[in-house]
């Protein structure tokens, strides 16, 4: 977690803004709902009797969500994001969980966007810090609520002067504590992480309405 510290300060700095400086009449601010599809994502395994590592495996599924952008600069944005997907997971290891089951991932941001080009369609940097929440549908084990942050990319095509179509792609990197166990229960955990970095990728598409 204290490797996190430094990359939350500079992305406050170089991209985010005080939520209070809603200046500029000329912007808006814009609700986005989507649609995406999320990539990647798997956990470790290791069976407690042989020591054999396998793997908790998420299947790539469609996810949805909104974002609510605020002007604070010029051609600048604030920005809150959620973003939420439910998937497979599948266990090669049954001792330790049932073969197949579900997990909700949710991702809760806060950022900014900041123009990079200013073509008809402006391409836009993309970047936030908040939680992520993790969730398996199984009472029996423990969620998991841990600091992340999202790195991306937006386009937008405007239709006229209240909506436009826009594109993101966003890498999300959540922070764990190396060599730790998660989704735990009185019977033991069915993952554990070895790295501090889980990374997920998603693509989105969907309408800006401009207010």
């Amino acid at each position: 977690m204290c490797k996190a510290l430094p990359l939350s300060l500079v992305l406050s700095v170089v991209v985010f803004s005080p939520l209070d400086v809603l200046a500029h009449d000329n912007q808006k601010l814009e609700f986005t709902p989507f649609i995406g599809y999320r990539l990647d994502g798997d956990f470790e395994q290791t069976d407690p009797a042989t020591g054999i590592e396998t793997e908790l495996s998420l299947e790539d599924k469609a996810s949805y969500g909104f974002s609510i952008a605020w002007p604070y600069s010029d051609q600048r944005q604030g920005e809150f994001l959620i973003s939420h997907y439910q998937t497979d997971f599948t266990s090669h290891n049954a001792s330790l969980f049932s073969a197949h089951n579900k997990i909700d991932v949710t991702y809760l941001h806060i950022g900014g966007n900041v123009p990079l080009t200013h073509v008809p369609v402006p391409i836009k940097f993309s970047g936030g810090l908040g939680l992520t929440y993790l969730a398996p549908q199984s009472s029996r084990f423990d969620s998991e609520s841990q600091f992340s942050v999202n790195l991306g990319l937006q386009a937008r095509l405007p239709i006229n002067e209240q909506l436009a179509f826009r594109v993101d792609a966003r890498l999300f990197a959540t922070f764990f504590d190396s060599d730790g166990e998660i989704f735990c229960s009185n019977q033991g955990c069915i993952a554990s992480v070895s790295s501090e970095l889980w990374l997920q990728g998603e693509i989105t598409a969907g309408l800006s309405f401009s207010f």
